[in-house]
């Protein structure tokens, strides 16, 4: 094999381990999303939570403090604006997505712990540019959808929506 066929090699294999480490956050809350619709995620104070909803939501948390450590240890001046945007996107909707996990298993849009959405949301959207905020609290309006209009949803939820 020639040098540059190595190198392209190389590179290839740089890009695809920089797109998956990218997009894995995203893909994991994408899927807690579609399991929040279909109500996968029961409320604890009812019969029939499984080890395996437990185990979603545990990989869940792992992703997002993995994401979490590795924005941190990330230095400032290694990112492009554009990579710390995204970076800075990824964990917000993963924050996100395991607070509308706890709500799900905690009863849903009548949680105890509801608020606790109004203090994350104005946490990602004050202390985050323009660019990063604005996409975050369009997810939060869209786990509000999810959480409201899923399948096990009261009809109580949707009157809540608007």
């Amino acid at each position: 094999m020639s040098r540059a066929a190595a190198r392209r090699r190389a590179r290839a294999g740089f890009f695809l381990r920089r797109v998956i480490r990218g997009g894995l956050g995203f893909a994991v809350s994408g899927a807690v999303v579609v399991l929040l619709w279909r109500g996968w995620f029961p409320d604890i104070r009812l019969p029939g939570a499984e080890l395996a909803h437990a185990a979603a939501a545990a990989v869940l948390t792992a992703m997002l403090a993995v994401k979490i450590a590795g924005r941190v240890r990330t230095s400032e001046r290694r990112r492009t604006p554009g990579r710390e945007a995204a970076s800075d996107v990824e964990v917000g909707r993963l924050l996100l997505t395991v607070v509308y996990v706890l709500l799900a298993i905690s009863g849903g849009a009548g949680s105890p712990v509801y608020p606790l959405v109004y203090a994350i949301v104005s946490f990602l959207v004050t202390f985050h540019r323009l660019a990063v905020g604005l996409p975050l609290a369009a997810a939060a309006i869209g786990f509000e959808a999810v959480l409201s209009f899923s399948r096990v949803a009261p009809p109580s939820a949707t009157a809540t929506f608007p």
